[in-house]
């Protein structure tokens, strides 16, 4: 089974080595992009969410639920980000700019989705056009350089759009196959 698989990696790797590199290079140039000057400006909302998640992640750690509800606005995708971070790290570290990485990468991640989703919508040279104009759109850059909901929910709802796309183009019932068809190793067919 292990063999059967790496052999198909192997010619995943080989059949579409030109797709690999293209969402690598469009996922580092976004991440670097987003990385410059990460702990300079604040936005108000900002320091909200991390004494929101530094609570949140607090009650989790204590098996306190209730605790939990810090806040009726529906941020827990995002406490649960920047409270992980807050919780890894040390006290002396500058928390704002290390909360904001996951933000980061996940806006980078999301360019490189629009790649994936826009190449297998149209071609290859689509994909790359629209991943590009998100990698260097400047509004999309400052909103996922921030913990707030916004990038997660443009990365989210991409994923989500991905997913839908592959569910109806390629007519397959099991689920581990939609999910194996986003690393482009198909199942068996």
């Amino acid at each position: 089974m292990i063999k059967k698989t790496m052999a198909k990696s192997e010619i995943f790797v080989k059949k579409n080595w030109v797709d690999i590199l293209l969402i690598l290079i469009i996922f580092l140039i976004g991440f670097s992009i987003r990385l410059i000057n990460l702990r300079y400006g604040l936005q108000t909302d900002e320091l909200k969410w991390i004494f929101r998640a530094k609570k949140f992640i607090w009650a989790l750690y204590d098996l306190n639920p209730s605790g939990t509800m810090i806040s009726n606005h529906p941020g827990v995708t995002t406490m649960y980000l920047t409270g992980f971070v807050y919780f890894l790290l040390p006290e002396n570290l500058d928390i704002l700019s290390y909360s904001r990485l996951p933000f980061c990468i996940l806006g980078a991640a999301t360019c490189s989705l629009i790649y994936l989703m826009g190449s297998s919508i149209f071609n290859r040279e689509r994909g790359f056009l629209a991943a590009v104009m998100l990698t260097f759109e400047p509004f999309y850059i400052g909103i996922t350089r921030i913990v707030h909901l916004d990038g997660l929910l443009s990365f989210f709802f991409t994923l989500t759009l991905y997913f839908f796309w592959l569910g109806i183009t390629k007519k397959k019932t099991n689920l581990h196959c939609i999910f194996w068809d986003l690393t482009r190793l198909s199942c068996l067919d």
